[in-house]
């Protein structure tokens, strides 16, 4: 018996087909040619609940039964039995196919629920088990900070550090490393910021302790989160030259609310954003919307003809550095653009961690709301015509008719 052949067939045959359904038959005693026909041997196949699929007793046990060398073509066969028997088989291993993917699919889904009841109740659980029920689940709770409260974010943090902790005695996976960098993502944008800050802290701690230097990237862009985590809610300091030569200073703009725009003129999501960001800088200047970019360029020319060729009117700041990511986006813990700060009226960074989507509900809060005064004329028309309606109204109802009873 071909153990494997068998477990894949079989897995393919536990969807509710026609086989579940049927009254189990012993097998036929050997395949054989009828009437020019080439006859597959039946197996027979108890009634199973996808349930049992959790548990290997009932599943190993079937997978025994099946025997992978069922499948037999008699000697002598002709040309036309062989070609009715290719076109059956072929016609089958399209529905084992079919069926082979469906349970996968219910199966991925069952393991999945059963990881997430696992990883509710860790603490009970051994370190081998909480490791595999992790590699099925953490990423759909990663998923879930984006709305989470600090409590719950807390909890999966502590997750993910346990995770890390098994895998780097073994070797740490990517996906491991992937799950420590979205979660620090989603916190940064969405989370607690003290949860958020202590996340990294633990990351940076557990992937410090390998050697491989795979994760030297990872570690920068962990300290690159906590740099700027620890950045809101203090005082912004940037100073630095524009590309027209003029000193450029964030405390000039206090009273004003500033978006900080990192980015580069060779960067295509970068530009695939300024025509936006120029409407709705037009929309909401007057109410005290400023834009300070600073510009990731290396080639000055090319910054310049970009900003002529967009007509981009807010100031740019450029400090020509060889360093690929310029110093001032470096010292702001920025390695990808575009990106997006948002600095208060008294100069006190908000957040780092801004979407041109999410421009408009973080700036209502922090601007005024603006209501245009109208000229006196209008005014006193249209007091004029409330005093006429209130008139009009009070005859209609002096002469509204009792209903008759």
């Amino acid at each position: 018996m071909q153990r494997s052949a068998s477990m894949i067939a079989i897995c393919s045959l536990v969807s509710c087909s026609a086989l579940w359904a049927q009254t189990p038959q012993p097998p036929a005693e050997d395949s054989q040619s009828s009437g020019g026909r080439i006859a597959v041997k039946k197996i027979a196949l108890p009634p199973l609940d996808p349930q049992a699929l959790l548990d290997p007793g009932p599943l190993s046990s079937l997978v025994e039964t099946f025997d992978a060398t069922s499948f037999e073509i008699p000697e002598g066969a002709t040309v036309e039995d062989l070609v009715r028997y290719l076109r059956e088989a072929d016609a089958l291993s399209e529905r084992l196919a079919a069926d082979y993917r469906s349970v996968r699919s219910g199966l991925a889904r069952a393991q999945s629920k059963a990881a997430d009841g696992i990883l509710d109740k860790s603490e009970q659980v051994a370190d081998a088990d909480f490791y595999v029920a992790a590699r099925l689940a953490l990423s759909q709770r990663i998923s879930k900070l984006i709305s989470d409260d600090p409590q719950e974010q807390r909890r999966t943090v502590q997750l993910i550090i346990r995770q890390l902790e098994i895998g780097a005695k073994q070797g740490l996976r990517i996906d491991e490393i992937r799950n420590a960098l979205r979660a620090a993502a989603y916190l940064e944008r969405f989370g607690d910021r003290e949860v958020a800050l202590e996340a990294c802290s633990n990351f940076t701690r557990v992937l410090r302790q390998s050697e491989n230097s795979r994760f030297r990237d990872v570690l920068t862009q962990l300290d690159d989160v906590s740099l700027r985590l620890q950045l809101i809610g203090k005082p912004l300091t940037l100073k630095g030259k524009g590309i027209d030569g003029r000193e450029i200073d964030l405390a000039e703009f206090r009273g004003k609310v500033v978006l900080i725009h990192f980015w580069s003129s060779d960067n295509p999501a970068s530009l695939a954003e300024i025509q936006f960001l120029v409407r709705f800088y037009e929309s909401n200047r007057h109410r005290g919307l400023e834009i300070v970019a600073v510009s990731l360029d290396r080639d000055r020319a090319a910054l310049e003809n970009t900003l002529a060729a967009r007509q981009i009117p807010w100031p740019n700041l450029f400090d020509g550095s060889p360093n690929a990511l310029g110093q001032l986006a470096s010292r702001f813990g920025v390695r990808t653009v575009p990106a997006f700060f948002l600095v208060d009226r008294e100069g006190t960074l908000v957040t780092t961690a801004a979407r041109s989507t999410d421009l408009l509900p973080l700036l209502e809060p922090l601007l005024p709301r603006i209501v245009p005064e109208l000229p006196k004329d209008t005014e006193d028309t249209e007091a004029k015509d409330t005093e006429a309606k209130d008139d009009e109204t009070k005859r209609r109802d002096a002469t509204v008719t009792a209903p008759t009873l």
